[in-house]
C-alpha cells in the first residue's frame, strides 16, 4: 500500500475494525513531523474488552492499485506484527469489497 510517498509493508485490512490504524515507528521511518500529528488522543477497545489510547491522529493519503484516497488515521505506539491496519473507514472511502478466498471442492454425485 502507498501511503503518501512511501510504499508500506505487512498491512492487515480489518474489517471488524473502526479506525485505521497506523504505527509510530512508521510514521518515523516516513519522515513525518510531529506537526503533522494532531494530539487527539481517543480510546481503543479490544475484541476482549481490553483499552488502549492512541497518541493522536493524522490524515494521509493513500493508493492501491490506482485506487486514491485521504484518510484519517489513529497512530498507536506499540509492537505489533503489522505496519498499518486499515479499518472500516477505509474499506468504505475506496469502495472495496473484502473476499475471503474459500477453495471449492467438487463432490461427485452417485
Amino acid at each position: 500500500m502507498q501511503i503518501g510517498t512511501a510504499n508500506v509493508r505487512r498491512i492487515l485490512i480489518d474489517g471488524g475494525s473502526s479506525v485505521n490504524l497506523i504505527m509510530l515507528d512508521v510514521l518515523k521511518a516516513m519522515k513525518i513531523k510531529e506537526d503533522q500529528i494532531t494530539k487527539k488522543s481517543s480510546v481503543l477497545v479490544g475484541f476482549s474488552g481490553e483499552t488502549r489510547n492512541t497518541l493522536g491522529e493524522i490524515y494521509l493519503a493513500t493508493y492501491v492499485e490506482g485506487v486514491a484516497s485521504y484518510e484519517r488515521f489513529g497512530i498507536r505506539d506499540c509492537l505489533s506484527s503489522y505496519n498499518v491496519i486499515p479499518g472500516k473507514p477505509w474499506i468504505h472511502n475506496v469502495k472495496a469489497v473484502p473476499l475471503t478466498y474459500h477453495q471449492c471442492v467438487k463432490i461427485p454425485i452417485e
